[in-house]
């Protein structure tokens, strides 16, 4: 007869390598945090803060307009702006939009110069865009990041295109600052040094925040330290984010004196276009000032626009308008009639920008560097 098998018991240890777990089969449930995924409760909060930013900064906006009209009276702004001369107005709308011209023609450099290629009518259009979605998207950041997606989308690079962005704000803000406080200096209508001496520190300010990112040395030091500072305290996910964008800067960093100085050039030229349109506005509406006089009060305006507080610096921006030209003898329904002139340049370049995003939805125009539609590709297909 044929010898039974031998049977061996299990051991202790093959016991304990496979308890018993009648959930075995089923997936395994992982914590919220770590699935890479924001809960629901926590998506539904971050868009309620984002809608209660835009709802604070609405409110502002017509608040400090409400304010003004009525220390003024509707019926005076209304009347300073039906007697605004209409052709002006429409060469200063014109002016602002080369001037946006010229500002993309400076993005375009900088991206070249980084490698990433970009037809000079896509760049045009995405900050169109993103001033269209600054009046739907509750906070600059928020109407940044259509850029940022438009540009991103045609370069099939994400964190270059975050650097380059960054590198064109601070061309663009540099002759502002440079030439309002030089002229806020020459022709200070309060006698006092207080706003000369801020003037001068947002410039060093931004020269050294130009140097510790964008030139050589000085940057590959801050590397070392915020590296070694982010491997310290930073979990490892954000510490290589961080090192991908620390290496975006390198591309940057080849730019030599000469780029930098043209992609300047390109910026000052959109600043004097800009302060041409300026002057138009105001001549538009009657108020004559010395040159010096219109260049550091533009300036001041184009900082306060960089506060997220308001739309489009609706109320800040004549609230501002009104203190910095009533020194000088300008009524305060003249002011705010300059300031929402102003506006109206906005929204011509909104619409355009609103334009350009109906095409998208309809397919008419592409919004991606390939057939497909993926946001892949080489940097190099990005001529459409």
């Amino acid at each position: 007869p044929a010898t039974p098998p031998t049977v061996i018991p299990p051991t202790r240890t093959t016991m304990q390598s496979r308890p018993h777990n009648p959930a075995r089969n089923q997936p395994e449930r992982l914590p919220a945090g770590r699935t890479g995924k924001i809960p629901d409760g926590d998506t539904m909060n971050f868009r309620s803060r984002r809608v209660v930013s835009w709802l604070l900064r609405l409110g502002l906006s017509i608040a400090l307009l409400g304010a003004l009209a009525s220390a003024v009276g509707w019926k005076s702004i209304g009347h300073q702006l039906a007697q605004a001369d209409l052709g002006l107005v429409v060469l200063a709308w014109c002016t602002g939009l080369f001037a946006h011209l010229v500002s993309a023609f400076q993005m375009q450099l900088i991206m070249r110069g980084a490698g990433l290629q970009v037809s000079l009518s896509r760049i045009y259009l995405a900050n169109a865009q993103s001033v269209f979605y600054g009046f739907l998207m509750p906070g600059d950041l928020m109407s940044a990041a259509a850029k940022w997606a438009n540009l991103a989308a045609a370069t099939g690079e994400k964190t270059s295109v975050i650097t380059a962005i960054a590198y064109n704000r601070i061309m663009i803000l540099a002759p502002w600052v440079v030439a309002g406080t030089v002229a806020l200096s020459l022709t200070n209508p309060w006698n006092s040094a207080f706003l000369t001496i801020i003037g001068f520190s947002i410039a060093i300010l931004m020269l050294t925040t130009f140097v510790l990112l964008f030139l050589p040395r000085p940057g590959a030091v801050l590397d070392r330290m915020v590296l070694g500072l982010g491997r310290r305290i930073l979990p490892q996910r954000m510490n290589r984010s961080m090192g991908t964008l620390v290496d975006s800067l390198a591309a940057f960093r080849r730019f030599g004196l000469k780029q930098h100085l043209w992609i300047l050039s390109a910026s000052t030229a959109a600043a004097g276009i800009g302060m041409l349109r300026f002057g138009l506005f105001a001549a538009a509406i009657g108020i004559v000032l010395p040159l010096l006089t219109l260049v550091w009060a533009r300036s001041a305006l184009v900082l306060i626009r960089q506060l997220p507080i308001s739309i489009h610096g609706v109320g800040v921006q004549e609230t501002g308008l009104v203190l910095m030209l009533g020194a000088y003898g300008v009524s305060a329904d003249a002011a705010i009639g300059l300031g929402l002139l102003m506006f109206t340049n906005v929204i011509v370049f909104a619409l355009i920008g609103g334009v350009y995003q109906g095409a998208l939805l309809l397919g008419w125009a592409r919004w991606s560097i390939n057939s497909e539609g993926s946001d892949g590709g080489s940097s190099n297909s990005g001529q459409r």
